[in-house]
């Protein structure tokens, strides 16, 4: 159906497969044409007949052999349905491997080769986190803060698969969160300076007691959300003034 002029060249990343179910292979049985799809269904109503017959068989005996041949009919379809669902697994969700002239399988990368640095980047990590400690210790930017955010975030993802500087980046770690716990619960530090209601505040030091790290919810996440959040507000004030300052009335909003 592709034609002769057109060819498939692909290349795979992982080892990952395709896991196929119960209703793949369910739909194999009942809608194949292949022979051994055919043979299961004739199985299958021949079990069906048989215990309709033997629910209504009027003798002891001929029930007993009825119940036989249905233990047969079952050994069979189990038999057919092991090894119709061994080829369908064994095939199913490699049709663009069959269907390429060219195909390459690439091995994934383990995480820890990933996240394996070299020595130069890792003082670069512990030399941004002093900066950004630095820097916050005399004024508390909402940039600086959001890129605290990100970078604990980032070491904490590091920790879980880089065990040799895993204590560096814990002490790195360790006084960003303590940094970031000083600026949400400072008096002194009003919401508007930060541009951070009080319940986003009350948020953050949720996100950075322990029970919140080990779930996984990252600071930067909440960061990211409250920026895009303040985005969209200062637009619509935009676009209302700009309504107004064309129509001459302003635009009621709905209350919630």
């Amino acid at each position: 159906m592709m034609g002769e002029g057109i060819s498939i060249s692909t290349v795979k990343i992982g080892s990952a497969r395709m896991h196929i179910d119960a209703k793949v292979i369910e739909d194999q049985v009942f809608h194949s044409t292949d022979g051994d799809a055919i043979r299961l269904r004739e199985l299958i109503k021949q079990r069906r007949d048989t215990e309709l017959q033997a629910n209504t068989a009027a003798g002891h005996l001929r029930q007993e052999a009825l119940k036989g041949q249905m233990g047969l009919l079952q050994r069979q379809i189990d038999n057919l349905m092991e090894r119709m669902g061994s080829h369908i697994s064994e095939h199913y969700g490699t049709e663009i491997q069959r269907l390429s002239s060219a195909y390459v399988n690439v091995d994934d990368m383990a995480p820890t080769e990933i996240f394996s640095l070299p020595e130069e980047h890792v003082v670069e990590l512990e030399d941004l986190a002093n900066s950004l400690l630095e820097a916050l210790r005399s004024e508390h930017q909402l940039e600086d803060i959001k890129r605290a955010a990100v970078l604990y975030d980032h070491l904490l993802l590091l920790m879980q698969y880089n065990k040799i500087d895993a204590k560096r980046f814990s002490d790195a770690a360790a006084d960003l969160q303590q940094m970031l716990n000083h600026i949400l619960n400072d008096q002194s530090t009003s919401s508007d300076e930060l541009s951070i209601s009080d319940v986003e505040r009350m948020q953050l030091r949720n996100m950075l007691t322990a029970g919140a790290v080990k779930d996984k919810l990252g600071l930067a996440r909440l960061i990211r959300a409250m920026w895009l959040k303040s985005v969209r507000w200062w637009r619509t004030r935009n676009g209302l003034k700009l309504h107004r300052s064309i129509t001459g009335r302003a635009v009621k909003r709905r209350k919630k």
